[in-house]
């Protein structure tokens, strides 16, 4: 049985499954956000903590054997009030840059309900508040309202589509105890 760690990734190694889980056409150029390589953000990936010899989760790529990554995340400390001007009230009680945006999570469909998810939130979280971060927004794709809700986020506003991805909603949850 597998047990799954939670690693700190370059952006890079975020795109293929960025490209492959939520934004299957597009070019992996085109998968490079603003933000990803700004000096706090960080990167996620979960893996499979199986060894090598008893785990089918490994990508041969010509050198070698390694460890398939089969989840991401990014976070990066960004204010949502330029894009969702209808926050503004929000900011009044907050300071801006405390917020702190996720992106771009995605595990693998055929790991999901097994907690890959949760690590990767809660890693992202975590690399927030240790940069100041109150509050953690994002954009959630509407199939995963249910699993950000089970997490304490709350979904603000009204749908919007986004090129290329599709329905979302707009969601945050304050970061203090």
């Amino acid at each position: 049985m597998s047990s799954f760690s939670v690693l700190r990734i370059s952006a890079q190694a975020t795109r293929p499954l960025r490209q492959r889980i939520l934004r299957p056409n597009q070019a992996l150029e085109e998968l490079v956000y603003d933000g990803d390589d700004a000096m706090l953000s960080a990167h996620f990936g979960v893996y499979s903590s199986a060894r090598a010899d008893e785990s089918p989760l490994l990508v041969d790529w010509a050198v070698g054997l390694f460890p398939q990554v089969l989840g991401i995340a990014s976070v990066y400390n960004a204010s949502p009030f330029q894009r969702f001007p209808w926050l503004r009230e929000d900011a009044a009680r907050a300071n801006e840059e405390s917020y702190w945006r996720l992106r771009a999570m995605a595990v693998l469909p055929e790991l999901r309900g097994q907690g890959l998810g949760s690590m990767l939130l809660r890693a992202a979280e975590a690399h927030a508040r240790e940069h100041g971060g109150t509050m953690l927004w994002f954009d959630a794709r509407l199939a995963a309202l249910p699993f950000y809700q089970r997490h304490g986020y709350q979904a603000l506003g009204a749908r919007y589509d986004i090129a290329h991805a599709g329905a979302h909603h707009y969601m945050q949850r304050s970061l203090l105890p």
